[in-house]
C-alpha cells in the first residue's frame, strides 16, 4: 500500500443496521490515500459478515476482531495497527461526508497542525432531521476574513472549549506523530465517557490547533443501541464520578486547576445534572445523594453561583436545597408551581394591560368618529346654509325682477287701454261716416290680431292706432302691406 495519509479507526459492535451506509461514505472518500482500520468488538448480529465482505472488495480495509472489551479499547487495538499520518476516528452507526477527509487533511498539512477540529452535524433519522451541532471554534473567534487553512491556536485561545463542549473523540482529526507520543492516553477496560479525560489531555498537550469549517460527520442520536445511549439505563452511569476525578487530575498535573476552577465548575455541574436527567429510575435516589455530596465539596460562594448560567444554578441550588430524592422533586414541583403562578400573573398583567390599550384605542376611535361626524354635519349645515342663501337671494332676485316686470307691464296695459281707447273712439267715428271701411278693418284687425305673440299684439296695436290717426309708427315698415289695406 502506498503512504498513508489518513488511518479510520471505526469500533464496531453490533451495528449492522447501519454499518453499509459508514462503510460507504468511507470507502468513497475523495482523498483515497487512507487505511480503513474495522475493529469488530466481538459482535453477536452480522456485523462482521458485512466487514468482511467490503473487506473482499476493498484491499485498504484491514479487519481485526476481539473479545468485547468496550470502545476504548477497541480505538486502542486500532491505533496499534495504524500507519497514516493522521488518525480519524469514526462510530460506526455515523457517517462522513464524501470529501471530509481530503478537507480535514489539507487543513492539517497547510498549518502543520497537532489537531484538527470540526462542526459536526447531529441527525435523528425518526424525525429525519438534521440539528445544530452547538458550541464551535468559529463562534470564539467571530471573524470571517480569517482564512482557516493558514490560521492555528491553543486551547488558551479558546478556553471555555476545553471544559464545555462536545468531548467526542470523531470530531477531531489527530496527527498520528502527536497521540502516538503519548503513553498515558488510554483507558482501564468497560470505562464509559472514556472520551472526556481524553479530549482535555489531547486539547491540553496540542501546541499547533487549527479549524477545518464545513459539513465533516454525521452524528446519529437516535440509536438506542450505542454505547452513549446505551449507559442511560446501566450502572455504567456512576463512572461518571470517576471522569470527573480523572479531569480534575489532569488539570492538576499540568498546573491548570486553578485557572480553569469556574469552568471545572460549570463542567462538574453540567455533567452530573446531564446524567442524573437521562439516567434510569432505579438508580437516581443514590446518583442525587452522590451528587449532593460532590456539590457540597464544591463550596461555591454566593458569586460563583451568581456567575453560572440559569440551568446549572438551578441544579446546583435545588440540589443543595434539599436532602432526598423526593425532597428535591416536591421542591422542584414547588417551584414550578409559583414559576407558573409568576407567569400566570405576568400573563393577566399583560392581558389586563392590553384589555386598558384596546378600550383606550376603541374609546379613542369612537371620540374621533364623534368628532368627524360632528364636523361633517357642520359642515352639512353650512353647505345647506349657503345652499339657502343662494336660493333665497335668487329668489328675492325673481321676485325683484318680476315686480319690475309687473310695473311695466301694468304701464304698458294702461298705455294699450288708452290705444284701444282711441281705437274705439276712432272707429266710432269711422262707423258713424264709413260703416264699409269699419267692417273690413274690424275683420282685417280681428285676423292679425291673433297671430303672434304679446310683443307683436302690442306693437301691432300701436301700429294700427297710428294708421287710423295717422301718426307715424315705428312699425311702418313691419305691418305696411296691412296698412295698404286698411287705408
Amino acid at each position: 500500500m502506498e503512504d498513508v495519509k489518513v488511518s479510520i479507526i471505526i469500533p464496531v459492535y453490533n451495528v449492522q443496521k447501519y454499518l453499509r451506509q459508514c462503510l460507504d461514505s468511507v470507502t468513497n472518500q475523495t482523498l483515497k490515500e487512507i487505511q480503513i482500520i474495522c475493529v469488530n468488538d466481538g459482535s453477536t448480529d452480522g456485523s462482521l459478515d458485512i466487514l468482511e465482505e467490503y473487506a473482499q472488495k476493498d484491499d485498504r480495509i484491514l479487519v481485526v476482531n476481539q473479545e468485547n472489551s468496550g470502545c476504548a479499547v477497541a480505538r486502542k487495538t486500532g491505533l496499534k495497527h495504524s500507519t497514516g499520518e493522521y488518525i480519524e476516528f469514526v462510530d460506526s452507526d455515523d457517517w462522513l461526508e464524501l470529501d471530509a477527509l481530503e478537507k480535514t487533511y489539507n487543513n492539517a498539512i497547510s498549518n502543520h497542525s497537532d489537531l484538527v477540529l470540526f462542526p459536526i452535524s447531529r441527525y435523528n433519522d425518526r424525525e429525519n432531521k438534521y440539528f445544530n451541532s452547538g458550541s464551535t471554534v468559529e463562534n470564539y473567534f467571530d471573524d470571517p476574513t480569517i482564512d482557516y487553512n493558514n490560521f492555528t491556536f491553543q486551547i488558551k485561545d479558546i478556553k471555555p472549549f476545553l471544559l464545555n463542549s462536545s468531548f467526542s473523540v470523531w470530531f477531531k482529526l489527530y496527527k498520528s506523530d502527536f497521540i502516538k507520543g503519548y503513553d498515558d492516553f488510554y483507558f482501564p477496560r468497560n470505562m464509559n465517557f472514556e472520551d472526556v479525560p481524553f479530549h482535555v489531555q489531547i486539547m491540553i498537550r496540542a501546541t499547533k490547533i487549527s479549524f477545518c469549517p464545513g459539513k465533516i460527520y454525521n452524528y446519529r442520536t437516535s440509536n438506542m443501541d450505542s454505547i452513549t445511549n446505551s449507559v442511560y439505563v446501566k450502572e455504567k452511569i456512576f463512572d461518571i464520578f470517576e471522569v470527573i476525578n480523572h479531569v480534575e487530575k489532569i488539570l492538576i498535573e499540568n498546573d491548570l486547576r486553578e485557572e480553569y476552577n469556574f469552568e471545572f465548575i460549570r463542567f462538574k455541574i453540567n455533567q452530573l445534572g446531564y446524567w442524573f436527567q437521562q439516567s434510569d429510575e432505579r438508580f437516581k435516589e443514590e446518583l442525587f445523594l452522590r451528587i449532593k455530596k460532590e456539590f457540597e465539596a464544591l463550596k461555591l460562594s454566593d458569586e460563583d453561583v451568581d456567575r453560572l448560567n440559569h440551568r446549572l444554578r438551578n441544579i446546583y441550588l435545588h440540589v443543595s436545597a434539599t436532602n432526598t430524592l423526593g425532597e428535591m422533586v416536591l421542591f422542584e414541583e414547588k417551584l414550578d408551581l409559583e414559576e407558573q403562578l409568576k407567569q400566570q400573573k405576568r400573563q393577566y398583567t399583560v392581558q389586563i394591560k392590553d384589555m386598558n390599550q384596546n378600550f383606550k384605542n376603541k374609546f379613542n376611535e369612537q371620540r374621533i368618529n364623534l368628532e368627524n361626524t360632528r364636523a361633517n354635519y357642520e359642515e352639512r349645515i353650512l353647505n345647506q346654509k349657503k345652499s339657502h342663501e343662494k336660493v333665497t337671494e335668487h329668489n328675492l332676485k325673481r321676485i325683484e325682477n318680476l315686480q319690475i316686470a309687473q310695473s311695466k307691464n301694468i304701464t304698458a296695459i294702461k298705455s294699450l287701454e288708452n290705444d284701444l281707447n282711441q281705437i274705439k273712439t276712432e272707429l266710432k267715428k269711422i262707423l258713424n261716416t264709413k260703416p264699409y271701411r269699419f267692417a273690413y278693418f274690424l275683420h282685417r284687425f280681428s285676423h292679425e290680431f291673433v297671430k303672434g305673440d304679446m310683443t307683436n299684439k302690442t306693437d301691432f296695436i300701436r301700429w294700427s292706432l297710428a294708421q287710423i290717426t295717422g301718426k307715424k309708427s315705428d312699425n311702418e315698415i313691419k305691418y305696411n302691406p296691412l296698412g295698404k289695406l286698411i287705408k
